[in-house]
């Protein structure tokens, strides 16, 4: 066998350490990431699926119209405004009871697996007599 590896060349020997080298530094690397990645996304869609089951989410997240929301919070809240700001923007006021600041607490949660869009901005509280109107500017993505 020692023979045998004599008799090759020097840039054939060159070459498979070249090639050993670049598997070790290269292409072993990327394999793990790739799996790694693969087991991240794994755990995240169970993740997903399990924060969807917990609020009885059925569907996936809508495409945001202000008709849409407004109808959807109306069923919760007593009172909801939607206004545009820009193309994509827009500022929302809600107004709720105050015995009733848990299930607003679970819609802001539950708010982007609902629909397609981002809060931007920090959520503006105003307390009334019996009354919280809230203000929030989402962003559609």
């Amino acid at each position: 066998m020692i023979k045998k590896i004599k008799n090759i060349s020097l840039i054939s020997i060159a070459l498979y350490l070249l090639a050993v080298i670049v598997l070790f530094i290269w292409v072993v690397p990327v394999a793990m990431n790739y799996y790694s990645n693969i087991n991240s996304y794994e755990k995240n869609i169970k993740k997903m699926k399990t924060i969807y089951s917990e609020y009885n989410i059925e569907s996936n997240p809508k495409i945001f119209t202000a008709n849409l929301f407004k109808k959807d919070a109306e069923l919760i809240f007593s009172k909801v405004d939607v206004t545009s700001i820009d193309q994509d923007k827009y500022s929302i006021n809600i107004e709720i009871k105050k015995e009733d600041i848990e299930s607003l607490h679970t819609f802001i949660k539950t708010l982007s697996l609902r629909y397609l869009i981002k809060i931007d901005n920090t959520l503006e509280f105003t307390a009334h007599d019996k009354v919280i109107t809230i203000k929030l500017i989402i962003v559609k993505l």
